[in-house]
Formats: structure tokens, sequence, C-alpha cells
């Protein structure tokens, strides 16, 4: 769900598109009742695209989880392709 959040809710810029930004990102998430409250970022791209994938998990409602957690993610992301993967 998170993903396709991500990929619905980032806006690249024509900059980063036309030069074909892409690159891993690893950020810790914490949640709070379903709702992400701290994002840290651990290894990011560009800084607007770091902005910008903060911006749209801070965004993020997981009404399913409860509980406090914190949640590490790794992320590719194409910015020519406009898209945003999960590294498992």
């Amino acid at each position: 769900a998170l993903i396709s959040h991500l990929n619905e809710h980032v806006n690249f810029q024509e900059e980063e598109i036309r030069n074909g930004i892409a690159g891993e990102m690893l950020m810790i998430l914490t949640t709070d009742s379903g709702k992400v409250t701290d994002v840290i970022l651990k290894k990011g791209l560009t800084s607007s695209i770091n902005e910008e994938v903060i911006r749209a998990c801070r965004e993020f409602d997981m009404p399913d989880v409860i509980l406090d957690n914190r949640f590490t993610i790794m992320l590719f992301v194409d910015s020519r392709l406009k898209r945003i993967s999960p590294i498992l």
C-alpha cells in the first residue's frame, strides 16, 4: 500500500526526469496509531526527491497499524520512469 501511495503522490521535477536520476533510498519510518510521525533518511538521492518522498510518506495512513512501530524501508527510485519500487 505504501509503495502504491508513493507512486501516486511523489512528483518528480522535469530536470530530474530528463537527467534520469535513479538510485536507492533507505528510510526509517515511525508510526503512531497508524500515522507516520517521523521519517529518518539514511540514504537519499537529490534533495528535491528526498523531500518529495519524505512528504508523501508523512501523508500516508496505515489504519491497520495500531501499535507504535518503526519500519526500515529500502526503495529504488527511477525518475525517468516515474516509478518507486521496494528493494526486498
